[in-house]
């Protein structure tokens, strides 16, 4: 979907292109925490009483879900609860 105006766009690539590859790190890793959040917060109005642990598992699936096999998958949630032996 393209809902800006094209000439919008360039300019808003021009200016993503002028900043430093820092300033673009910094403004990803960013957007990325809010989006975390957001997550989080919609992991805790429908289930009050999660546990860490399991608050972790949940976000997890949320954002690697669907990328990843069912082995890789049960192998990370269970180093996510602490339940991880080699």
């Amino acid at each position: 979907m393209k809902d800006t105006h094209p000439l919008i766009a360039r300019k808003v690539k021009k200016m993503m292109k002028e900043k430093s590859a820092e300033e673009r790190l910094i403004m990803g890793l960013s957007m990325f925490g809010m989006a975390k959040e957001c997550v989080r917060s919609s992991i805790l109005a429908k289930s009050k009483k999660v546990s860490p642990a399991s608050l972790k598992q949940h976000i997890f699936l949320r954002f690697y879900g669907n990328d990843l096999s069912h082995k890789v998958k049960k192998k990370i949630l269970r180093v996510l609860t602490g339940r991880c032996r080699d």
